[in-house]
C-alpha cells in the first residue's frame, strides 16, 4: 500500500471530491450566519417601520390632547351660565324666526344627545326660507359654542306650500 500511486485521471477526480466535501461544507457554514443576518435585517425593518407608526401615533395623539384641552379652555372660558336654549332662542330672535319655532330642552339620549356633560335643545321650525335656516344654522355653528347638530328629524315642504317645516336637535357640552 505503501507503493500506491494514483493515476492523473484519479488524482483529478479526488481534488475534484475534495474541493465538493469542502465546497459542500462551506455553504452550510455560511448559510446559517446569512439566514440570522437576512432575519435581523427583516426585524430591523419592522423596527423601524414601528417606530416611525409610533411617532405618527404620538403626533397625533399630542395634536388631540392639544385640541381637546383648547375645546376644554374655550368651554370654560365661556362661562357656566351658557344655556344652549337661551342661545337658540336669542339666535331665533336676531334672525326674526321666533314666531315661526317652537323649541324646548332635549332629553339626553333622546334625538342624539348624549348622556353625561352636555344640553341638547329639540327645535321645530315651520315656513322657513332656505336662506333663513342656513342664516339661522351659521349662526349657531359660527358662534364657537361647539354646537352640534345631531338629528334632523324631517325637512320638508311646508304645509302651506311657503318654505320649509323641519325637526332637529342640537347639544353642546354644557359649562
Amino acid at each position: 500500500m505503501a507503493g500506491m500511486q494514483l493515476q492523473k485521471r484519479e488524482k483529478i477526480m479526488v481534488a475534484l471530491g475534495v474541493i465538493s466535501v469542502v465546497g459542500v461544507l462551506a455553504y452550510h457554514i455560511t448559510q446559517g450566519p446569512l439566514e440570522a443576518y437576512q432575519q435581523i435585517q427583516e426585524e430591523y425593518e419592522e423596527a423601524r417601520f414601528s417606530l416611525s407608526q409610533a411617532a405618527l401615533w404620538r403626533t397625533e395623539i399630542v395634536q388631540a390632547r392639544g385640541s381637546h384641552e383648547a375645546m376644554a379652555e374655550h368651554i370654560e372660558s365661556r362661562g357656566g351660565n351658557f344655556n344652549l336654549l337661551t342661545f337658540v332662542n336669542n339666535t331665533l330672535s336676531e334672525h326674526g324666526l321666533i314666531e315661526r319655532a317652537d323649541f324646548s330642552n332635549a332629553r339626553p339620549g333622546v334625538g342624539g344627545v348624549p348622556a353625561g356633560d352636555f344640553e341638547g335643545v329639540q327645535l321645530h321650525l315651520s315656513g322657513v326660507s332656505m336662506e333663513e335656516l342656513i342664516d339661522f344654522l351659521y349662526t349657531l355653528y359660527d358662534s364657537g359654542n361647539l354646537i352640534v347638530l345631531s338629528d334632523l328629524r324631517y325637512l320638508r315642504p311646508a304645509d302651506d306650500g311657503r318654505g320649509l317645516d323641519m325637526e332637529m336637535t342640537f347639544f353642546c357640552p354644557r359649562g
